[in-house]
């Protein structure tokens, strides 16, 4: 993937409307309305959103692109005992798509295991609700922005979730958090998320795969299907682009064709643009937050796709 040189910044000058004072808030940019007309309990068709999905978790350091490994305290002492810890969690995850403009969200990680724990794989679950108002669709990029659980009193944590839908149900799905405080404005919270995830139906089942145990390492490699369950997992795969730092500009090259430039523009504000290559395009979406005095942050997002220089 080759990003041009200052797409970034040109990008999101143009997204960031900033009076020269600094002295207002942004007025967000009108988003499109075709996601809000067919907005339904349903997956929307052609869209990489609602169902259910199996696929693999991988997570990365935001500031020099790094691979993070799982968790010691995740992983069966066998596995590590003979170098045999895998790259990425395996992930089960469930999506209804409500009227109010809200996701519900139930996300199964499936616990590395080997020997008979494969036979009664350990799960853990955790449930959400995904405020959708705050949001960009171009075709089957979509961009979203909701506040995260994981801030505190005095820390405000905000999520940045880019999708980007691919053929046969596959999509890859990047997620960052922002810490916003009067400290330091905004900050990348580690890690950084890649979930290369593959729609197993159109009808969400709510999150109850697990339910009572017994979900055994084969249903979960049919699930995740040859592409998924291979042996080598998209987490090895070498970046397209090298990960650097120019001008006060982060440039993460990942694995599975992504790419992450963030930056602070001015004092109170931060641009991101997470870009998906895919058949000579880049694809992407771009974020732009500004802040006042540590207070709540505004937001734009705006999906895009654009053809490769």
């Amino acid at each position: 993937m080759h990003i041009r040189k200052g797409a970034l910044i040109l990008k999101s000058l143009a997204l960031i409307e900033v009076t020269s004072s600094l002295m207002v808030p942004i007025k967000r940019r009108q988003l499109r309305t075709t996601f809000q007309r067919t907005f339904t309990t349903q997956r929307l068709a052609s869209s990489p959103l609602g169902g259910d999905f199996a696929g693999l978790d991988a997570t990365f350091d935001p500031i020099d692109g790094s691979f993070i490994p799982i968790p010691v305290h995740l992983m069966d002492a066998s596995l590590l005992e003979w170098g045999q810890e895998p790259k990425c969690l395996e992930t089960l995850v469930s999506e209804d798509l409500m009227d109010d403009m809200k996701m519900e969200r139930t996300s199964i990680v499936v616990l590395p295991a080997t020997g008979c724990g494969v036979d009664n794989l350990e799960t853990m679950k955790k449930s959400e609700t995904l405020d959708m108002n705050e949001k960009d669709v171009n075709g089957d990029v979509i961009g979203v922005q909701y506040e995260s659980s994981s801030g505190d009193h005095d820390n405000k944590s905000y999520r940045l979730e880019s999708i980007f839908g691919m053929d046969e149900g596959y999509r890859m799905r990047v997620v960052l958090d922002l810490i916003s405080c009067k400290e330091k404005l905004f900050t990348v919270k580690s890690p950084v998320h890649l979930h290369y995830e593959r729609r197993t139906s159109d009808e969400s089942t709510g999150g109850t795969r697990a339910d009572g145990g017994g979900l055994d390492g084969r249903t979960v490699s049919g699930l995740l299907g040859p592409e998924l369950s291979k042996q080598k997992s998209f987490a090895e795969d070498t970046p397209r682009e090298q990960s650097y730092i120019e001008d006060g500009v982060h440039h993460l090259g990942l694995p599975g064709n992504v790419t992450i430039s963030y930056s602070s523009m001015t004092p109170n504000s931060w641009t991101c643009d997470i870009c998906h290559e895919l058949d000579d395009k880049i694809r992407g979406v771009t974020t732009a937050a500004l802040q006042f005095g540590g207070g709540d942050a505004d937001f734009m997002v705006e999906a895009w796709e654009g053809a490769q220089d």
